[in-house]
This record gives structure tokens, sequence and C-alpha cells, in this order.
């Protein structure tokens, strides 16, 4: 069935191509696929408004997919399609006091929900270590209001590898095991 999407009319052609080149790098790397079909009764709106965000996890219907004024990169679009996917930010992994630290004292007001600790009943990691690297990981001073980190790794020598700007090994392995395309990937054979 896939995963449909359709662009709303304020969606410039700048943003419609990120989007689809965040839509291709989890169809290239995953079982998921991606089709543009406004019809569908189950579909992500794309749209520009105020900020990037999306729900997280099919909600049904018309679920909406922002990216608004600064958020037309092919990585924002690839992290907030994560989010549609089902991923929640790495930072909020319910093991994530583990790997980091979060200094709530630095974080801009309005943002503190993008930094809560989800639980084990909302996340589900599949035994998947944390991954620093993450597309669906901050970098270590987003959303600080002072320009001090908010994330701090607790092994330091990570501290300039938050926040990807692609997908990581470990998305891909997360992505894979929770729509269970692993077997399906294996059957494919290496892709050069």
């Amino acid at each position: 069935e896939g995963v449909n999407y359709y662009f709303d009319y304020n969606a410039s052609p700048k943003l419609r191509s990120v989007f689809k080149k965040g839509a291709n790098a989890w169809q290239t790397n995953t079982c998921i696929n991606f089709k543009e079909d406004s019809e569908a009764t189950d579909k992500i709106r794309v749209f520009f408004e105020k900020g990037c965000w999306s729900y997280v996890g099919r909600r049904g219907g018309k679920q909406d997919l922002s990216l608004g004024k600064g958020c037309d990169a092919v990585a924002t679009a690839t992290h907030e399609l994560g989010h549609a996917l089902g991923f929640y930010h790495t930072m909020a992994r319910h093991d994530r006091d583990e790997y980091i630290i979060i200094n709530v004292q630095n974080i801009q007001p309005g943002l503190y929900d993008q930094f809560t600790k989800q639980t084990t009943n909302t996340n589900e990691n599949y035994n998947i270590t944390y991954d620093y690297g993450s597309i669906m990981n901050y970098g270590g001073r987003a959303g600080s209001y002072n320009g001090e980190a908010v994330i701090v790794p607790n092994d330091v020598m990570y501290q300039e590898t938050l926040g990807g700007p692609f997908l990581a090994f470990y998305d891909i392995l997360m992505m894979n095991t929770h729509y269970n395309c692993l077997g399906e990937l294996a059957s494919k054979g290496c892709l050069d």
C-alpha cells in the first residue's frame, strides 16, 4: 500500500523537491513506498506553514506535515517524514539518560516538548543502540535560547556528531525493524 502524500497549493517547487528527496531517502533504504495521491483516504498533506513539524505515526485521514520558512532542506524533510513514519526524536528515547544529558535550563521556552522523554509504552527501540548522528536527533545546541548546549553526550567525544544531516545506519535499521522490512530487503540482495 505505501504512504500516500500530496502537496498543498502553497507548497513551492523547492519544497516539493526537498520533500520528494526526503521520501526517496527512506524509500531507497527501506521497504516503504511513497506515492503522490491526493485522492487516497489516508495521506500526508505537505504544506508551507510556520515551522517544521509532523505528527508522530499514522493518524488516519489527512495528516499534516509542515515545511515552513527555513525548513526547505532535504535533511529537514527526511526528519519530518521520520516522525510521520512513527519515530520520536532520538533525544526523547526512554533510555536516553544512559547516553545523554539534557540541559533543560538552556531550552528555549516553547520547545520543551521536543525534549520530553518517552516511556517504554510510547517508544520502542528494538534494542537498537542510541545513534548520536541520527537524523532524528537534534544538534547539541539546537533549541537553545542562550547558545549553550542543550544535549550533551555522556561521552563528550560524540558532541559534534549529534544530529546528522542524512539517514544514519541505525535510523535505517530501526525503521526496517519497525516495518518488518529486514526479510524483504535481505531477499533483494546487495544493492550497489
